[in-house]
């Protein structure tokens, strides 16, 4: 299956800024700190001088005074601009400007003091210190210069996480979701899982609870500065393997700043597609629009800020997928007779030998099952009926629209506390049709991972305070409270259209049960999906988070500690009432003839080879705490070396439930499902208590210029799902269940379509003990009983740091990691390979007569990642900065989601799916030197100053080598396990000499291995098409009077039209093996 999604758009935009010509730097509640060491010409240390940093915009300042060894440190900086000075009797004062502090960053600012009378003053100006002396974090600060500047898609600031060093992009994981209805850009960071960063809004967490996602995405206009961190993070910071992500909005300042801006895109100027082509996409319309302002309540106390951010949208898309040729619908398969012959499963012997094959590959046409016949109806036929796959293009339109505000207040309650209070409201409704039309469905059209109509909401509410109670010490409160809602249903809800195709048994008039089920159709050749699986999708997430920091100063040393206390809810279904049917090649062919069998041919005869539902009647809440203690030591061994030593201590609870009989666990030990109940709530799993995170660093300064750091820490992750958290409520008994399978690979299960599956049983009573035995053929999702450990991953760097003049700096850095316990997913009563019949090669089936497939969620896989990292960055000057970064790293593991071969996973230790050995990105922003006050054209008049003055050009720049991927069997049978992926034998490199879209690996190069047995051939061995892309912006600005500007700006993505192919068709047994049928996303 592959589906097309638009490679190229460009924007024109036009914005003006109003009240106001720049919001400056403003409040925000996570802070940065000041340090530095305060010194005579001699270089002697000078105790007890004091020194102060004050805000240039709002003019609050802080003060204190250096110990006997003449450092000093400035806590709970608010992130912006500041005048340090420096002041003792006796020498002249010392004045440092333009000192920019940036969320959790250590700005050094040495000074020496000069003797003389404290009425002179000797001020440094010119460029910030760049070096980062006092900190060993590998991270990245994305300013909001940079976050208003460069083009970013949708002008969506998470974007920019993709620059940094480390980061690696995949096709597909920005998307219109209702998961993820802020588009949440998503980048795995040294090949950590995307959903395993964390993510703060203001200092809360902003994580949402389930798929670790940003519950509330700020609109660009609201956010000051971005920091990245993607290694040694401080004890401060869990729940984490990925990526510290932490965003601070805008508040209001001394002087009133607003904006307003209205963007709009279409696909007037989009490339056509190569892959969909004859096809017109449909129309794409793309507005946004919204403002924001911010100002002062009470001079010098209180500030206010507010936005608000709307789009209206057609999401008009193109595909290209597998529609049946009309001969095959007739059951005619004779242009398939020598490659694959289809064999009648009503002969023969349960195992498939001896079979008979259909009369000239033809299915007589009263063995077409009338349910099949009328499902095919539904589907539209092939548009280029030439081929037998990839022969369906379709354009249909969508819509997406959000609506979301901001409003904050911030309170410098006295020169010692300050008070803040933040509300985000995020609302979108979005739709999307399937392929098929809403009754044939299919996936969704132009490449969204769904389709139907849905609507979400989210809401965050930050509070928080801080208080000074002395230069050396000091404490913050943090308190977070997050809701989300999402409805998603589909688009043939209320209809019950199983029973008008004449499949009984499944439509039962509520919103779970209405509309069709889906039907998995494999291959080897016109293989494809339709219906529709997973909705009605139905979530209410609620997180709670309290965090308390302390800091306190002793000598040269720096002691903080605090706790971290989040519990989260969730109320979640995504369980098909409708049911899941599948339709393998097996039960049409031969196991003495390769190739033969077709799963489309199953389907016309009606004979499904699985089948499961799960149908809800209930949605109940699940909950968990997530809660965490730390202490760390920042001490200034002498004026060059910097130790940090800190240690963390994290506690995730199983997932529990307020209500007894509202969650469910299996326990494969006595075969039978455990039930909450008001003695036992965590359902078999026990708590673990030991899940210790320490984390050292070090910088040492070797000179003025250089520095090195160096830094180890573990951290522990909550990982995907909360570690099974949003599953365990919908599971038997807790829902109705069932899962039909195959007692041979080459049997059909006990019902035919027409028949439609057997009435569902009645749930069980739950006795006192909570223990129900568990049935054969149930469905279930558990995590297993005993301790349930959670991801960890041991990470370390080593960076050196150099400075080149005023404003550049350059680091090269080797950062490494290794994950253990990593979140996976497996069938636990997989058949072994071999021969005869399946059950009795199952492991449950001897033990408890169990024949379905049971999908057991918990740690079990790993990961190692290596990387050299490089970076130079150009600070803004002259009105130019950049920042140029490069990877070449490797991340292997057994698998993102799970693993191919679960009876060998060492043998699927190999290049992770998101590795990208090579990574490039540069970004950069350029005012172009002409008009007024400019090197060239300064003395223009007239028009002709309006006309070359206020131009600039900024772009992004992305290089990436080619994701991995891995030849696989399309057809498994010969292994006797329907469940594993079935890798074949290589024979030869598999690398095509000159790769192109019509054949870009060579699977002759691939063999079937012998039955029974697993390929030599490796996963993930060979690599795709490499990924470039160029994004490039133009803006004029045209000053109207002293304090209104007016903007235009015009945006391309993907400027030089490159068409970024994804990878191809893996089956080497099928008749488009190494074709690729699809673009990758920019």
């Amino acid at each position: 299956m592959r589906i097309v999604a638009v490679r190229r758009c460009a924007f024109l935009y036009f914005a003006m800024l109003c009240m106001g010509a720049s919001s400056g730097r403003a409040q925000v509640t996570v802070s940065g700190s000041i340090t530095g060491l305060v010194t005579d010409t001699s270089g002697a240390v000078i105790a007890g001088v004091t020194v102060t940093a004050t805000n240039i915009n709002t003019q609050v300042n802080t003060s204190t005074v250096t110990n006997s060894t003449g450092l000093y440190t400035i806590y709970s900086v608010i992130p912006g601009t500041y005048t340090v000075a420096v002041e003792q009797a006796g020498f002249s004062k010392f004045v440092r400007e333009d000192v920019v502090v940036s969320v959790d960053t250590v700005v050094r600012v040495d000074a020496t003091l000069k003797v003389g009378p404290v009425t002179q003053q000797v001020t440094v100006t010119g460029a910030a210190p760049m070096l980062k002396t006092d900190k060993a974090d590998v991270s990245l600060i994305v300013s909001e210069r940079n976050i208003e500047a460069l083009p970013t898609l949708g002008r969506n600031f998470t974007r920019l996480v993709a620059l940094a060093p480390g980061a690696s992009y995949n096709s597909g994981q920005l998307f219109s979701h209702p998961e993820n209805a802020g588009e949440d850009y998503r980048v795995n960071i040294n090949g950590q899982y995307a959903g395993n960063s964390y993510r703060q809004l203001d200092g809360v967490d902003n994580n949402e609870t389930i798929q670790g996602l940003s519950m509330v995405v700020a609109p660009a206009d609201a956010v000051q500065e971005v920091k990245l961190t993607t290694s040694d993070y401080d004890a401060e910071f869990g729940q984490v393997s990925g990526a510290v992500i932490q965003v601070s909005t805008k508040s209001g300042t001394n002087n009133l700043h607003g904006s307003v801006f209205e963007f709009y895109r279409s696909n007037g100027m989009f490339a056509r597609d190569p892959f969909s082509e004859p096809v017109k996409p449909a129309s794409f319309v793309w507005h946004q629009f919204g403002g924001s302002a911010g100002g002062p309540i009470r001079k010098d106390k209180l500030f206010f800020f507010g936005d608000f951010q709307g789009m209206r949208s057609s999401l008009g898309g193109s595909s290209l997928y597998t529609s049946p040729l009309q001969a095959f619908r007739n059951g005619d398969f004779s242009s398939l007779a020598k490659t694959n012959p289809i064999y009648d499963p009503m002969t023969g012997n349960p195992d498939g030998t001896g079979r008979t094959q259909f009369p000239n590959n033809i299915i007589p046409p009263n063995r077409i099952d009338p349910a099949a016949a009328k499902l095919l109806a539904l589907v539209p036929p092939p548009t280029d009926p030439t081929k037998t796959d990839e022969n369906y293009t379709i354009s249909r339109p969508g819509s997406f629209d959000q609506n979301q505000f901001d409003s904050r207040i911030d309170y410098d309650v006295s020169s010692k506390a300050r008070l803040f209070g933040r509300y985000s409201l995020f609302r979108s409704s979005f739709f999307t049709d399937n392929i098929f039309g809403p009754i044939g469905g299919g996936p969704p059209v132009g490449g969204i991972p769904n389709s139907g109509q849905s609507s979400t909401q989210s809401q965050a509410l930050a509070v928080g305070y801080s208080r000074t109670f002395s230069p050396s010490l000091l404490t913050d409160v943090r308190f977070g409270l997050g809701r989300v809602r999402i409805d998603e249903y589909q688009l043939d809800k209320g209809l019950n259209t199983m029973d008008n195709v004449g499949i009984p048994g499944i439509n039962m008039s509520t919103i779970y049960t209405t509309g069709s089920a889906q039907f998995d159709i494999s291959g080897p050749a016109s293989s494809f999906s339709m219906g529709d699986f997973g909705l009605p999708f139905l979530e209410r997430e609620t997180s709670i988070d309290v965090a308390n920091n302390w800091t306190k100063a002793v000598g040269n040393h720096s002691f903080k500690w605090g706790a971290d206390i989040k519990k989260a809810f969730a109320n979640r279904t995504d369980k098909n009432g409708r049911g899941d049917f599948g339709f393998s090649q097996n039960l049409t062919g031969n196991p003495a003839v390769p190739g033969s069998g077709l799963g489309l041919a199953s389907f016309l005869l009606g004979l499904p080879t699985g089948y499961t539902r799960n149908v809800t009647t209930e949605i109940r809440q699940e909950k968990q705490w997530r809660d965490g203690i730390y202490a760390q030591d920042t001490w200034a061994v002498n004026r060059k070396l910097t130790l940090t030593l800190g240690v963390r201590w994290n506690y995730f609870s199983p997932v529990f439930s307020g209500a007894p009989g509202s969650i469910s666990n299996l326990d494969t030990n006595s075969g039978v499902a455990l039930v909450n109940t008001s003695s036992s709530k965590y359902v078999g799993i026990e708590p673990v208590h030991n899940e210790f995170d320490p984390r050292i660093g070090l910088t040492y300064r070797v000179t003025s210029n250089t520095v090195v750091r160096a830094g180890y820490g573990r951290s522990h992750a909550i990982d995907v799902y909360g570690a099974q958290f949003g599953t365990q409520a919908a599971v038997y008994p807790i829902v109705q269940s069932q899962s039909f399978s195959q007692t041979t690979q080459f049997t059909p299960i006990s019902f035919t379509l027409s028949e439609g599956p057997p009435a569902l049983p009645p749930l069980p009573s739950v006795p006192a003990n909570g223990q129900v035995p568990f049935p054969d053929g149930t469905f279930m999702v558990y995590p297993g009983t005993g301790p349930f450990p959670h991801t960890y991953v041991d990470s370390w760097n080593l960076a050196i740091q150099h400075m080149l003049g005023s404003h550049t700096t350059v680091e090269l850095a080797y950062v490494g990691n290794v994950g253990r316990d990593e979140w996976s997913g497996r069938d636990a009563n997989a058949a072994v390979p071999g021969p005869g019949p399946l059950n009795p090669r199952k492991p449950f089936f001897n033990q408890f007569g169990w024949t379905q497939y049971l999908l057991l969620r918990r740690a079990m896989l790993s990961s190692d990642y290596n990387g050299l990292q490089a970076r130079i960055q150009k600070n803004f000057a002259n009105g130019f900065s950049a920042v140029s970064t490069f990877a070449w790293s490797k991340s292997i593991d057994q698998g993102t989601f799970g693993t191919m071969n679960w009876f060998d996973m060492r043998s699927d230790f190999a290049p992770s799916d998101n590795n990208r050995d090579l990574v490039s990105t540069t970004s950069f922003t350029w005012e172009l030197p002409f008009g007024p006050g400019e090197p060239m054209g300064a003395n223009a008049a007239g028009i002709t100053r309006h006309l070359i003055g206020g131009w600039s050009v900024n772009g992004i720049l992305n290089l990436e080598s080619g994701a991995y991927f891995t030849p696989v069997m399309g057809d498994n049978s010969s292994l006797g396990s329907p469940t594993v992926t079935l890798r074949p034998d290589r024979n030869g490199s598999g690398e095509a000499p000159n790769p192109t879209r019509n054949l870009w690996f060579d699977p002759t190069a691939f063999t079937r291995p012998p039955p029974f047995v697993y390929g030599n051939s490796g996963r993930n061995i060979l690599r795709g098409p490499g990924f470039a892309v160029t994004d490039l912006s133009l803006f004029k600005g045209i000053k109207l009077t002293e304090k209104v500007n007016l903007e235009f700006r015009w945006e391309t993505f993907n400027t030089f039209n490159r068409t970024n192919m994804s990878n191809p068709a893996t089956a080497v047994d099928s008749s488009v093996a190494g074709q690729i049928f699809s673009t990758a996303a920019p």
